[in-house]
């Protein structure tokens, strides 16, 4: 078996960076989105998921099989400024939330 095998890159440890991190809520680490799997304060040591689907809350009439960013932990249209890519929406946006694939 190859020897610099690393993990699958399902998860990536990372440090809180300042304001934290909340367990759920996408957190942007340069220009990779990972979801905490806990809540932590700033410096805390953590363990984020790189992929899966996830229910968050949505901003805009989002449709089902587009493209979404992510901004403050909220699903926006990719041309929202300042929002990180985030992957594809598996559901429409209804009630203020939506489904989404997160893609790296």
């Amino acid at each position: 078996m190859a020897k610099n095998h690393v993990g699958t890159g399902k998860t990536v440890d990372f440090t809180a960076p300042v304001g934290g991190a909340f367990s759920g809520v996408p957190l942007v680490l340069n220009d990779m989105v990972v979801i905490p799997t806990s809540t932590g304060v700033s410096g805390t040591k953590m363990v984020g998921i790189t992929d899966e689907e996830w229910r968050l809350p949505a901003e805009g009439a989002l449709l089902l099989g587009q493209k979404v960013n992510v901004l403050a932990g909220v699903l926006v249209a990719p041309e929202v400024a300042d929002s990180v890519p985030f992957g594809k929406l598996t559901s429409d946006a209804v009630g203020g939330f939506a489904n989404a694939l997160l893609i790296q």
